[in-house]
């Protein structure tokens, strides 16, 4: 009896290892076992959805509760995150026709400021800057209220002892102030015994490594306890049984200037061009890219404001791809025209179980301007479902020390987990395949000047540490 045990226990000690190295040659970094258990159940296959309102795209990646010395972390799976959010647009609502709102004064602050008001607070973390001009509009939907175009933010503080928001541009090292409301916020948000956070939901202050620095302000803050997570099978959006749906979602008619290049490495890209020179071009790592030049609105036609701009937008996506389940904003910023009213690039990164699904070049941006969409640029996975086991993910301390001679003097504004994987199964003979492929853990480690490294999160016995390009 005892050596058929040892026998079978060696038969899956042999699948194992098996398993990892088939893992490790098709460049799927295979996480060590340190800890394992059984994943959560299936999570709902994201798709593609309208959203309920404008606003709801530009809800934060994540949310903080500040209660003095303890701290929690909120994903916008929890139901915190929800009561939070809607909490903030009905004080939006509420605030806009108060008598402090109608001054509408943002007044700038020091770093000290802000960590002082923060200590009983709610953060609201955005995944990049946006113009509060437009964020404010698109979540009163009507105001009197007129703030400079050229404030931008990324953090948005609620201190429940006052009456004021505070907001944060972690690019510029900006803070501001504004008392939005005639009571305090107290009255508006639900208090902190109310939520009924979780243990698992606390967090702590990071420790830095040497050398490395903080926005002035900011502050890291991660799980107390250990934390695992899965690998996610995904599936490249792009294959030779949906290339012409794609293709018909641009045009009725599908072009005859159609041409394929090889950029080596196995990547290739199919381009689809029309007289207009409009160009769609599809990539075999998953990348849909489109660009046209938009006729140039007669002076005083509509479609000019910021408000206009993003209807488009909201719509060319809509038809083009659709909005994937979990999508938020991650920055907007403005463009050049050609006219006298600037266009906007808008970005928006998809979560998945609350975390968000990146790469190093945007997931889905539009170019907008007076007149149409000038550029879009889609790479978003098909997610199947997350991986069987979970696994020990290093601690963000650990991440950081890994990245500290590449953030240099740099400072960092923000460290979060996120899902990366570049396409390991790239063929010139086979060029569009939706071979699944895993997902996986790393830590996004964000810099003040708009740069972002990527750290693998599973602690391995070959520890690639920071992920190139």
């Amino acid at each position: 009896m005892l050596e058929r045990l040892k026998s079978l226990l060696l038969l899956v000690l042999i699948g194992i290892c098996i398993r990892f190295t088939g893992l490790y040659f098709s460049r799927v970094h295979a996480p060590a076992p340190l800890l394992v258990a059984p994943a959560p159940s299936l999570v709902e296959l994201p798709e593609e959805e309208v959203p309920s309102s404008y606003i709801d795209l530009f809800a934060p990646q994540y949310m903080l509760v500040h209660n003095y010395d303890d701290h929690y972390c909120i994903d916008a799976e929890q139901e915190q995150y929800q009561k939070l959010w809607e909490a903030l647009k009905a004080a939006v609502d509420e605030a806009k026709n108060s008598v402090e709102a109608s001054k509408a004064e943002l007044i700038p602050i020091k770093a000290a400021d802000w960590q002082r008001a923060a200590l009983l607070s709610y953060e609201y973390r955005y995944a990049g800057p946006l113009q509060f001009h437009y964020w404010w509009l698109a979540a009163s939907k009507a105001t009197l209220q007129r703030f400079p175009e050229e404030v931008y933010f990324n953090r948005i503080l609620i201190p429940l002892g006052e009456s004021s928001i505070y907001l944060m541009n972690t690019r510029t090292e900006e803070m501001w102030r504004w008392r939005w409301a005639d009571e305090a916020n107290a009255n508006l948000f639900p208090s902190i015994s109310r939520l009924n956070l979780g243990s698992s939901q606390r967090a702590r202050v990071a420790r830095l490594p040497e050398g490395v620095q903080l926005v002035p302000g900011s502050q890291i803050y991660t799980p107390q306890g250990t934390l695992t997570k899965p690998e996610i099978l995904a599936s490249l959006p792009i294959s030779e049984a949906n290339k012409a749906s794609i293709v018909k979602r641009f045009f009725s008619i599908t072009p005859r200037m159609h041409k394929t290049d090889s950029l080596g490495n196995g990547v290739i890209v199919e381009n689809y061009i029309t007289a207009r020179q409009q160009v769609l071009s599809l990539h075999n790592t998953g990348l849909i890219h489109y660009t046209e030049n938009p006729p140039k609105p007669p002076a005083g036609a509509p479609g000019g404001t910021t408000v206009e701009q993003f209807q488009q937008v909201f719509n060319f996506v809509l038809s083009r791809g659709g909005w994937p389940k979990g999508a938020v904003s991650a920055g907007m910023e403005p463009i050049p025209s050609g006219t006298d009213k600037p266009g906007y690039r808008f970005q928006f990164v998809q979560l998945y179980g609350g975390v968000p699904v990146i790469d190093f070049v945007p997931t889905l941006s539009i170019e907008v301007v007076p007149g149409g969409v000038k550029s879009y640029h889609r790479l978003l996975y098909n997610i199947i479902k997350p991986g069987y086991f979970q696994f020990q993910v290093r601690g963000v301390e650990d991440a950081l020390a890994q990245a500290a001679p590449a953030i240099g003097s740099r400072k960092v504004s923000d460290v979060y987990l996120a899902y990366y994987q570049r396409p390991y199964i790239l063929s010139e003979d086979a060029p569009f395949r939706s071979d699944p492929m895993y997902l996986y853990p790393v830590w996004a480690i964000e810099l003040s000047d708009g740069d972002q490294l990527l750290v693998h999160a599973y602690k391995l016995l070959n520890d690639p540490g920071l992920i190139k390009p």
